[in-house]
């Protein structure tokens, strides 16, 4: 599930644990576009995956960047 407008290029991720529920629970599914922080990340509930690009690659720190995100994902029950 792509969080992503391809209209405006903006991001909700808001919207993604909504649409989760739709989708049957024997379908593998990844969490896509405006995930930043770890707070973002353990607010999803039932992903199996997430695509996280612009938040490493802006970051200073790519390296700690990602070892906080796997972190929080590591964190969410599933």
């Amino acid at each position: 599930l792509n969080s992503r407008d391809l209209r405006t290029l903006g991001t909700d991720i808001s919207m993604l644990n909504s649409l989760r529920k739709r989708i049957p629970s024997d379908k593998l599914v990844v969490a896509e576009s405006g995930m930043r922080t770890a707070k973002d990340l353990v607010s999803l509930k039932g992903f199996d995956a997430v695509l996280v690009g612009s938040a490493l690659m802006e970051s200073e720190d790519m390296l700690r960047k990602a070892e906080e995100l796997v972190s929080a994902g590591r964190s969410v029950p599933s």
